[in-house]
């Protein structure tokens, strides 16, 4: 034991490195002896990174001769615990956190009585269920459907490691493979194997002859691995934990033309989803309203578009808006956002007056709970189309209004506002154009935003509403009128 010491004592004298170096460096070398710890890295470049050690305390006959091959994988680890221990010490924590090689443990006959340090370090070690609450006291002004999904997460994170850890013990390698479990869990695992934990539902899945679908890889990389992220990175800037073993953890998804941006619906995607037969209906209600909101505001659908009410439209700076200020919890993400002219022209604004006489004035009334208009537009009406890809779904129509007001030449400082990205109540007093309006340059660069599919329908509403009595043009007609425009 007393040689461990000697040889995890060389090892652990870290050469004097500035911050930014140690940031870039340390990353680096921790994932390159997590490879010789866990045999997956070639042993000529194991014995280049750790064999000097070997050679030295060989010579000076610290340590009697070992099989090289077994000595590298363990000192790999003490060089870890060295790493998290001068991570620890860099970030200001007063007490170093207990190493993890298994040649650092202490023997039972070389155990002394515990020190106050280790004592008290001990006392202020949180486990996984007790951060979620002190999370949300200090983060209030989350919106409820996000405190939801942080409790979820971190429950689900906890099923699969198989009890209430600690932060400190949480490593890199258990968030890799919490990432690799999440790709063979079925969507809605608890209402389809209830009772079940997560890695019981996944073995259960399997054995079905005909198994669920697993979680897309865009709800594990922006829900559950992103809350994951954020709530542990917090907890290292209160510092509970040295490092953020979720950071950057993501599930490899799919390339778009080559392009790591969002997908967007193509211009024959959208002529078939407003030339179906939901656009075709006479009267419109919360289906036709909830996507043509989502594209033409670009409105975060579930969070922000579901519970608005009539009485948030109305004119500001001569430009019709659609308030969502009261409709989401998000500093950023309180705003105005000028209504397309396309929106104003479907007849929006009698939905709107409709919706004002209700009771709960509320512009999406069929739309109950969080996700029933959501999984519609996910697994039915997409689908049925021929337009679903594992790429896009409901939110596609927002991160589409963001890339043609892209390339309509709109300004990257409106779009943020309109948006949501950027706090409009600070932000946008430099957003001031000759008028001294910010929602005009708002409504400007909403506007460079032109889909051919929905403009034809809104012709084909026009028409509709100003001859439809006298020369009773129907769906039919409709219909032709898009097919020849």
């Amino acid at each position: 034991m007393k040689k461990t010491a000697i040889l995890a004592e060389q090892l652990s004298a870290l050469p004097s490195q500035n911050e930014e170096f140690f940031k870039l460096s340390a990353g680096v070398l921790a994932n390159k002896l997590r490879a010789v710890a866990n045999g997956s890295l070639p042993d000529d470049e194991a014995e280049a990174l750790l064999g000097y050690a070997i050679d030295e305390d060989l010579q000076s006959q610290h340590m009697t001769t070992q099989d090289r091959s077994a000595l590298l994988p363990a000192l790999a680890e003490v060089r870890l615990d060295t790493l998290q221990i001068e991570a620890s010490r860099r970030s200001g924590q007063a007490h170093d956190p207990e190493p993890r090689a298994a040649i650092l443990a202490t023997a039972p006959e070389e155990a002394g009585p515990a020190s106050p340090t280790k004592a008290m370090g001990a006392r202020n070690r949180i486990r996984l269920s007790g951060l979620v609450e002190r999370f949300e006291k200090e983060n209030d002004d989350l919106a409820a459907r996000t405190v939801r999904e942080h409790s979820v997460a971190i429950r689900m994170f906890s099923e699969f490691l198989g009890g209430d850890f600690y932060l400190d013990q949480i490593t890199d390698d258990h968030v890799i493979a919490y990432k690799n479990a999440l790709v063979e869990l079925p969507s809605s695992y608890t209402k389809r194997f209830k009772g079940a934990t997560l890695p019981q539902a996944i073995e259960l899945n399997k054995a079905l002859a005909r198994p669920y679908a697993p979680l897309d890889k865009k709800t594990i990389n922006d829900k559950w691995l992103m809350h994951l992220s954020t709530i542990l990175g917090w907890a290292v800037r209160q510092k509970f934990m040295p490092a953020n073993p979720a950071q950057g953890v993501k599930v490899k998804a799919k390339k778009v033309d080559g392009d790591t941006t969002r997908a967007i619906f193509t211009p024959d995607q959208l002529a078939k989803i407003f030339e179906s037969d939901l656009f075709s209906e006479p009267t419109w209600g919360t289906r036709q309203w909830a996507i043509l909101l989502t594209l033409l505001t670009a409105a975060r659908p579930s969070s922000e578009l579901r519970l608005a009410t009539a009485d948030r439209v109305y004119k500001e700076n001569g430009h019709w808006v659609i308030d969502l200020n009261t409709a989401t919890k998000n500093r950023r993400s309180k705003r105005l956002v000028p209504l397309h002219d396309d929106l104003i022209n479907l007849g929006f604004l009698k939905h709107v007056e409709a919706a004002n006489r209700r009771s709960d004035k509320r512009l999406l009334p069929d739309w109950v709970t969080d996700d029933n208009i959501n999984r519609w537009i996910n697994r039915t009406f997409l689908p049925g189309l021929g337009v679903k890809t594992e790429d896009n779904d409901f939110y596609t129509f927002r991160h589409t209004m963001k890339a043609t007001m892209t390339r309509g030449g709109a300004p990257e400082a409106a779009m943020r506002l309109i948006m949501g990205h950027e706090d409009q109540s600070s932000a946008g007093r430099y957003l001031i154009d000759q008028t001294g309006s910010m929602i005009g340059q708002m409504h400007d660069a909403i506007n460079r935003a032109h889909f051919p599919a929905v403009r034809c329908n809104a012709r084909v509403r026009t028409a509709e509403a100003t001859l439809g009595q006298s020369f009773n043009i129907n769906r039919h007609a409709a219909s032709l009128f898009r097919k020849y425009r």
